[in-house]
């Protein structure tokens, strides 16, 4: 908040009074501003996290991620920059860092603060990349029954036909977006998430009434779902949307918003985070190049934290490639950011699309997919084509929920190192595409390879098949079944019983090829208590617990 701007007047004092009066206050003084306050080292005998992390993050960040870098800001720190007059907006353990409203006096006080590690301003954000979707309304004609219909081309330019086809479709992984509205998901190429209770979750961090379905566009392509229509890769997987952009204007709180998003998404459990959005110019501050050094903006130290914690994030790289600025923006910069540039329907680089490198000299984007001519949902239940980085990016998002499908084991590194050794242009990777196109089905069997791979020989074991994981546990809706498979073919077979030894249900019945498998189970209709698992695979039986809470 701003106070109004005094008249400065002046007072004709005797020298001697003057040197001993106070220093004088100056409207500036009184000015508020907003900044991120980044505290030494957050552990403390009393700190707490700031919001509720789910079973299904705490399973990630130790399956995937390094634990030990999740670090509470303590509570005790908030308040001694409270005391001092700092008005606390937004506490961030993804940070380690607050963000906080203060005069310039009071700003100087915190400063002086022993656990105080750094301050910097909170810029005033301008959405540069979110190129609004070229909608075509009614374009598309169900001429043909290929469920795909026109994302048939886009999807076989990234060679992820064949995948869906064996049925790998990102299910059992939970894939999140930070982006405008998302109209509840009520639109047909939602219908099927909405009917098997996939949507988990839509948290508006904004408040504020806007009217743009970049957000729900954004979505479709990754994991939408309407026969004729549309098709995303990712269109099995879990949904958690956050909406963290405010269109109608360019207000410095959309930083906090991007950072309180992608924090209730990794604390939500998520595996894959799309973000189509970035930054670099706003109304009274703009990055320099030398800021894209992947330790500077406060989105792109946001987008570091939660990949240290598990969660593979890709984002666009961005829509600049024709104006002055010319690069990628933040959070792009990230370096364990998977970033995305734009090709055209020939393979050629878009245009548009932001290059690099940055301004450390790493290579950036790290790999490309279809920008032009996107098949995407739009509003009232229409469809259209899109055109952006907004666009390849969660394509390659809904492949990354494949890869972790089939093997749930990969950390972020090793998913971002399959993508681009895989892509069409490994061998020599550049500023433009970076690694080039991605390749789906070679990136999904490397995947499985990397896990396969690492086990030890089928005739070593003494079965065919094992539970590895069983997570959440304790669940609310789902409990997932890790399947590792060490034959051919094996027959298999997922019963859960009560306490007594009573069949509940059968949940998988089926054939399993050799990899790794997730198996999601709903348990959202069990009463509360223990349960009993029975699996059988091939010769091996396994049994084992878990836990339903409400």
């Amino acid at each position: 908040m701003k106070v109004p701007r005094l008249r400065s007047f002046i007072v004709p004092v005797v020298l001697a009074l003057y040197l001993s009066a106070p220093p004088m206050i100056t409207a500036q003084d009184l000015v508020e501003d907003v900044y991120w306050v980044f505290f030494r080292g957050s552990h403390s005998v009393d700190h707490a996290a700031s919001h509720e992390v789910s079973a299904r993050a705490f399973e990630r960040r130790e399956r995937r991620g390094e634990p030990s870098r999740e670090t509470p800001v303590a509570q005790h720190y908030v308040d001694e920059i409270a005391r001092l007059g700092a008005d606390v907006r937004l506490q961030s353990d993804l940070l380690g860092a607050v963000s906080a409203q203060m005069t310039k006096d009071v700003l100087r006080e915190v400063e002086t603060l022993t656990f105080v590690e750094r301050i910097v301003p909170l810029s005033p954000t301008r959405k540069l990349i979110r190129e609004p979707a070229r909608e075509e309304m009614s374009v598309f004609k169900r001429g043909s029954s290929d469920e795909a219909g026109p994302s048939a081309e886009v999807l076989r330019r990234i060679n992820a036909l064949a995948p869906l086809a064996r049925g790998i479709n990102g299910r059992g992984i939970i894939l999140g977006f930070l982006d405008t509205q998302y109209d509840g998901f009520q639109h047909p190429a939602f219908a099927v998430h909405q009917l098997e209770s996939r949507i988990l979750g839509e948290e508006d961090f904004v408040g504020l009434t806007q009217h743009n379905l970049h957000g729900l566009s954004v979505a479709s392509v990754a994991a939408g779902r309407y026969e004729g229509r549309l098709l995303g890769p990712g269109h099995g997987a879990y949904i958690l949307a956050a909406t963290t952009e405010y269109v109608p204007t360019e207000t410095r709180a959309e930083e906090e918003y991007f950072v309180a998003g992608l924090e209730w998404l990794e604390a939500s459990g998520v595996d894959v985070v799309n973000i189509s959005l970035g930054y670099t110019t706003f109304e009274d501050f703009e990055y320099d190049y030398a800021d894209l050094d992947g330790a500077t903006a406060v989105t792109t130290l946001a987008v570091q934290r939660a990949v240290e914690l598990g969660v593979v994030v890709v984002t666009s790289a961005g829509n600049e490639g024709q104006s002055d600025w010319r690069y990628i923006s933040t959070p792009a910069d990230a370096p364990a950011a998977i970033t995305v540039a734009a090709v055209n329907a020939d393979s050629s680089r878009a245009t548009f699309s932001s290059v690099g490198p940055t301004a450390d000299g790493r290579i950036k984007p790290d790999v490309a997919a279809p920008g032009v001519n996107v098949p995407i949902a739009t509003g009232a239940s229409a469809f259209g084509l899109g055109r952006g980085t907004s666009f390849s990016a969660p394509l390659v998002a809904g492949v990354v929920t494949q890869m972790l499908q089939v093997n749930g084991d990969l950390t972020p590194a090793v998913v971002q190192r399959i993508l681009r050794e895989t892509s069409h242009q490994s061998a020599e990777p550049d500023t433009l595409l970076g690694w080039g196109i991605i390749n789906a089905d070679a990136a999904i069997r490397a995947a499985e390879a990397h896990r396969t791979s690492t086990e030890p020989a089928a005739h070593s074991f003494d079965h065919e098949a094992a539970v590895s994981a069983v997570y959440p546990n304790p669940s609310t809706k789902y409990t997932t079944f890790s399947v590792s498979v060490y034959a051919p073919h094996v027959d298999t077979r997922l019963e859960i019983l009560d306490v007594t030894g009573r069949l509940v249900t059968t949940a998988v019945n089926g054939t399993l090829g050799p990899g790794h498998h997730t198996l999601p189970v709903f348990v959202g209709g069990l009463p509360p208590g223990m349960y009993l698992y029975r699996f059988t695979g091939g010769g091996a039986h396994q049994h084992g617990s878990f836990i339903v809470i409400r």
